[in-house]
Order: structure tokens, then C-alpha cells, then sequence
């Protein structure tokens, strides 16, 4: 395949492929469209397909999308059964929603379709009414496919290749791209993406689909430049999202819920759901587990990060234990690597874990956390202490330590506590 091959689509309307998308109860109709296109008036080429086996390997996406909405096909979308729409429709500007037999108003079929299409109010909608024949919904398909016609001819990209991305991607997300024709088996595409100038070879799909991998790159509007075979094909913009860490998107859901202890436990299959069987269960998992979070963790540089302020309310798992009183799963954290220096982070409102647990009314827990955290601190003025030839004798001695209010005090008044250091508890 040679690049001059793609300047030929503004030709004619023949050189792009449409797709059309029916069930059952519209495969009559959507025959006697393809056959009115494919005569010598229009001589345009329509591919037929039963959406339930449409996916991006066997769909060449080049050209007019056209979803018939029959009764059967308004069942299959709204009960989920397809995987991914939007990997077929992923240009809304140039795809077209038919509405054929169907009981339903204009309103509620896009209510549907909104909710399972993105961009889906970019879509041109058309009503068949059978009474008229088919000759006036052709002609109002052919004003979409002349619209993309312009488009290819002042857009060199689109004569090129498309990038599907939905509303956008994310760090280390799969992007697809797609071509306006065929590529050869034989030859290698490849991706340069702005952010490191590597290339990157894209896996083929099928000859005019092929996928990609975006790297670890920041949120924002980046540039990719496609080549096949070392000649450039042109560039692409891709707005990257920012990719939530997994403890804030369990920290957001669980906010969701009306009681999360009984959520967690029913999804660990736990019966009856209590706070001290969940806790079990999970010094249960962690333990058998410790060398795969050991060897995550090893190489992690807690002592940099111990004192720092994270932007998550939950930045860790032992902070995660303290908000839930989770006393024996926390404890196990403390044995791990990093435990101990966890106890010093700060989320984003400021608490630590010995607060985060005060703050939720877990008294016994907060105790552990706060004792624990003393004892680390005393560590580290010992270290210290040697390092400059001072001794370190004061870690044996009885000392009198009252906890100054901080602003948690506010929704839960500090405790004051005499401790002796070298007694602290794990019970």
C-alpha cells in the first residue's frame, strides 16, 4: 500500500466502506439500502452486520456508521449485551441512528442511546416512514456521506487513519487506530509519541484497525505521528486524563455506599458481614501475599516520603485500616515494609492514621497507631542522636508525654496520655 493510495478517497464516494448495524427484524431493510447504494446512481458500498458480532476486529471503520433501531435492536443495546459501542462508532460527526418500527419517541431513543453511546448528540438522527419508500432517507444518508467526502479532502488526516479514543484516554491505555484503507499484512506500523519520541509498533487487528499503548505521560492534549513502513502517515491529537490511583477510586465508592463494612464483606464472601470477621479476612489475604508487598515495596523510599502531605484521604492501607477500624489488619501493616513509616503521612486533610481512627471513634485502635508512631519517632531522634555522638540512652528512659490538640481535636477531643515508651501494646 502506497501513501498516494489514500489521496485517491477523494475521488469518489466508492473508496469509502460504510457500515450498517441491524438486528433480526431489520435485515430486509437494510439489504434493500445496500442494494439502492450500490447501484450505478450512488456507488457507494455498504457492509452489513448483526451488531451482537460487531467488535473492532472485523469492522473496517472508514466511513458512515448507520445504527438501525428496530424493537429488537433497542432490547439488545439497553440490556448491556454489547461490550463496547463506542469502539464501532467512534466518530459520532458521521454516524447515523435510523429509527424503524419502533414504539418509542424521539426523546426516549436518545435516552438510551446517550447513555450507552459518548458524543451520541453528535449523531444524526432519521425517522424512516414507510409510507414515502425509501428514497428520502437515502438521500438524506448521501448528505452525510458527501459530508465526510469534504471532510477527507480538507482534512489530510482523515484521508490517512482516525484514532478512536472515546472522550479520551489514560495513562497506559490501549488507543486504537483505525485506517481509511487497507493495510498490507506485510507492512509495519508504528507510533511516535511526542512525550519520549519513541516508536512504538501498533498490533494489527484486522488490515484497517490496529491498537497502540500510550506510556505513563501527564494529563493533557499530546501529539502521536503515524507511519507505515518508515513514511509518515500524519499526526493525531490525544487528550490524556488524569488516572486516579485505585485507593481513591475505592475510597470515592465506598463513600457511595451506605454501609461499606457489609459491602467489603459480602465481596470477600464473608458471612456474617461484621467489621471483625472483614478484619480477619484481610490479615488472612495479607498474610499469605507478604513477599509479593515486599517485593513492591523494598525498593520504595518511605523515609522521603514519610513526611509529606499526600493529596488522597487515603493514601495508604493502614490509613485505609484507621478509617475503618480494621485493628488486626492494621497491625499486620506495621510488620510489613513501609508500615511503620505510613504512620507519618499525612492525607489530604492533614491526619494521620492514629487520627483518622480517633476521628471515626476508634479509640483502642487510635491508641496502637498513636503509641506506635511515638515509638518511631524516638527511634529516629536516637538514630540521630548517635550519628552525632550524643548517645542514646533516653530511649530507656519514663517519659511523660501529653499530645498538644491539632486540628482534629475539633471533631474529636485529643486524649491525654502518660506513656512509657518502652512499654507500648499491639493488643
Amino acid at each position: 500500500m502506497l501513501k498516494q493510495d489514500f489521496h485517491l478517497l477523494t475521488a469518489m464516494s466508492g473508496d469509502l466502506v460504510h457500515n450498517m448495524f441491524h438486528q433480526q427484524d431489520g435485515e430486509e431493510f437494510a439489504h434493500q439500502t445496500k442494494y439502492i447504494f450500490a447501484g450505478k446512481r450512488y456507488n457507494v458500498k455498504f457492509n452489513l452486520h448483526k451488531l451482537q458480532n460487531s467488535n473492532a476486529t472485523n469492522i473496517p471503520n472508514s466511513g458512515v456508521s448507520i445504527l438501525l433501531l428496530t424493537p429488537e435492536l433497542c432490547d439488545f443495546i439497553r440490556f448491556g449485551r454489547h461490550p463496547d459501542l463506542n469502539v464501532l462508532f467512534h466518530n459520532p460527526d458521521f454516524s447515523i441512528a435510523i429509527i424503524f418500527c419502533v414504539g418509542m419517541t424521539k426523546t426516549e431513543i436518545v435516552t438510551l442511546l446517550s447513555s450507552r453511546i459518548t458524543d451520541f448528540k453528535k449523531w444524526t438522527i432519521l425517522e424512516f416512514q414507510t409510507e414515502s419508500g425509501l428514497t428520502p432517507i437515502i438521500i438524506d444518508i448521501m448528505d452525510v456521506i458527501e459530508k465526510l467526502e469534504n471532510k477527507c479532502k480538507s482534512d489530510p488526516i482523515l484521508q490517512n487513519f482516525r484514532v478512536w479514543t472515546g472522550d479520551g484516554v489514560k495513562p497506559r491505555q490501549q488507543v486504537i487506530l483505525i485506517f481509511t484503507k487497507p493495510v498490507d499484512d506485510g507492512l509495519e506500523v508504528k507510533v511516535i509519541q511526542e512525550w519520549d519520541g519513541l516508536k512504538t509498533t501498533a498490533k494489527r487487528l484486522n488490515p484497517m484497525t490496529y491498537i497502540f499503548s500510550i506510556g505513563d505521560v501527564e494529563p493533557g492534549d499530546i501529539s502521536i505521528e503515524v507511519f507505515v513502513n518508515e513514511t509518515s502517515y500524519g499526526r493525531a491529537i490525544l487528550h490524556v486524563h488524569h488516572l486516579k490511583p485505585k485507593m481513591e477510586q475505592i475510597t470515592e465508592f465506598l463513600q457511595s455506599v451506605i454501609n461499606p463494612i457489609e459491602l467489603l464483606g459480602q465481596c470477600l464472601h464473608i458471612v456474617p458481614a461484621t467489621r471483625e470477621n472483614l478484619d480477619r479476612m484481610l490479615v488472612d489475604l495479607l498474610s499469605k501475599n507478604t513477599s509479593s508487598v515486599s517485593h513492591i515495596t523494598e525498593n520504595f523510599n518511605w523515609e522521603k516520603y514519610g513526611d509529606s502531605k499526600s493529596r488522597l484521604e487515603l493514601p495508604t492501607l493502614l490509613h485505609f485500616g484507621a478509617k475503618y477500624g480494621l485493628r488486626l489488619f492494621c497491625l499486620e501493616l506495621l510488620k510489613l515494609p513501609g508500615g511503620k513509616h505510613a504512620l507519618k503521612i499525612k492525607n489530604k486533610y492533614g491526619f494521620q492514621p492514629h487520627q483518622i481512627a480517633q476521628k471515626e471513634g476508634f479509640d483502642r485502635l487510635e491508641l496502637i497507631l498513636w503509641r506506635n508512631e511515638k515509638v518511631q519517632d524516638n527511634i529516629h531522634r536516637s538514630e540521630t542522636l548517635r550519628d552525632r555522638g550524643q548517645g542514646t540512652n533516653f530511649l530507656g528512659i519514663s517519659m511523660k508525654e501529653k499530645r498538644s490538640p491539632s486540628s482534629i481535636g475539633q471533631l474529636h477531643p485529643p486524649l491525654s496520655r502518660t506513656t512509657e515508651v518502652t512499654k507500648f501494646g499491639g493488643t
